[in-house]
């Protein structure tokens, strides 16, 4: 088994916040050396996907740098539309997700983010993801346009329609190459590596579960939470594999389902911007920091010392996988 450990690295905003393009402040970059420890201690170096204003940002860019020219992690790419130029649409939680936004928007935004990374560090990324899991068809047509090799925005089980973004239901948690016309479909002859996030049940038949999940869902229009009836009811949890709103007892359990299941990856993911008291939901005093670092080196101690789970950062599983074509 693979492990991948993918950072959304970005500004800090508080989420129960409006959208405001002036939230560009990334103090939480200097909390990194919080996880650097850890993922040295297990051979770990994740991929930093790095938004505008902290490729934008010097002392930023200074501390990132020093991990990356020193071989510790990946740099890669992370869209946050409202604080990316050009600004040409209106601040809203509609367009906080770049798919609503027009194809040559999107477009301009990726060059300008790619631009911005490219002479922070003097590497043009290949890994990207879509903030707030806004991706679809133009979004992947235009950073195939950028030579990107391999995308992350894919929540399987999961749907972000409420708040106007995609639906994900229907996406599983195998990596597979797509081509940019049908986001969710394996064409073998594909362009782009899909990464998505780990995202499962705690029950071996993870498609029997999505099928209770969303008729469940569907009868009662959305307007109950299933996932938490189900698991108060012991009967099935649905876990995405982070440290963010999960208890360590549920992630390994949905470890141990993926190992046995015989998943060839394991995507650890979370934002940079929960390392600052504060500012998301996960993360609001210094015990939730404690609690959070520990589920962090909790999981990379049970994948790699007792699965023996292999380190590897985006672009290197990427190549990996164009090996087994």
């Amino acid at each position: 088994m693979k492990l991948i450990v993918t950072v959304d690295t970005e500004e800090e905003f508080r989420w129960s916040e409006k959208f405001d393009r002036n939230n560009t402040a990334t103090k939480n970059i200097k909390k990194l050396q919080l996880i650097d420890e850890i993922f040295s201690r297990y051979r770990v170096r994740p991929t930093y996907l790095i938004d505008y204003p902290v490729a934008c940002d010097k002392d930023s860019v200074k501390i990132l740098r020093d991990y990356y020219e020193n071989g510790k992690c990946e740099i890669g790419a992370h869209l946050h539309t409202w604080v990316t130029p050009p600004f040409e649409e209106d601040v809203n939680n509609k367009n906080s997700y770049a798919n609503n936004l027009p194809y040559e928007l999107v477009r301009k935004k990726i060059v300008c983010l790619h631009e911005a990374i490219l002479q922070a560090f003097g590497v043009e990324p290949v890994s990207f993801k879509s903030g707030r899991y806004g991706f679809d068809t133009k979004v992947a047509r235009a950073m195939h346009s950028l030579d990107y090799k391999v995308d992350t925005s894919i929540t399987p089980f999961i749907s972000h329609e409420t708040g106007g973004g995609p639906d994900f239901r229907g996406a599983g948690n195998k990596a597979y190459f797509f081509s940019h016309e049908n986001i969710l479909k394996e064409d073998k002859n594909g362009n782009i590596l899909e990464v998505p996030m780990s995202v499962g049940f705690t029950r071996a038949d993870m498609e029997f579960w999505r099928r209770i999940f969303n008729l469940l869902e569907a009868l009662l229009l959305r307007n109950i939470p299933v996932k938490g009836i189900l698991s108060k009811l012991g009967i099935v949890e649905k876990v995405n594999i982070s440290p963010e709103g999960e208890k360590i007892d549920s992630i390994i359990k949905m470890l141990k389902i993926f190992i046995e299941s015989g998943y060839e990856f394991i995507n650890l993911n979370f934002h940079s911007s929960s390392l600052l008291e504060g500012y998301t939901p996960y993360v609001q005093n210094r015990e939730d920091l404690r609690k959070f670092l520990e589920t962090i080196e909790t999981t990379l101690k049970y994948l790699v010392e007792q699965a023996g789970a292999e380190p590897l950062t985006l672009s290197e599983f990427y190549q990996c996988k164009v090996k087994e074509r």
